[in-house]
């Protein structure tokens, strides 16, 4: 489980990022947020990005305090090839903050993906 000192650390973390108790990111229990937050944490791959061999594409929002724009643009300088795009006005839950931009990208990627493929 979550230690009580890193629990306390990352709820900390959530309210300084804004976030409160119940707003659409914490709707689960606050436990459970805790827990996946440590968990994304500590979840690091970001030094093999070299080894994949598909196409990638990185969506980040320019007002993301979780993942920010300066991450994503570390990421694709450790990803050769990778597609990275910042939608303006959006924060970390892209989908539902501008699933419109986000629909026209996925749309935009299954067209080159089909494209490539036959």
């Amino acid at each position: 489980g979550v230690s009580l000192l890193n629990n306390v650390k990352l709820a900390g973390l959530a309210e300084s990022l804004g976030f409160a108790w119940g707003d659409t990111l914490f709707d689960a229990p606050r436990e459970v947020v805790l827990t996946d937050m440590e968990a994304c944490h500590r979840f690091d791959l970001e030094d093999r990005l070299n080894e994949l061999r598909c196409p990638l594409t990185l969506l980040v929002g320019s007002e993301d305090h979780l993942t920010p724009p300066r991450l994503g643009r570390r990421m694709k300088d450790r990803a050769p090839g990778m597609t990275f795009d910042v939608i303006n006005g959006a924060g970390h839950m892209l989908p539902q903050e501008k699933p419109d931009r986000v629909a026209d990208m996925i749309r935009k990627l299954t067209k080159t993906s089909e494209t490539h493929d036959g």
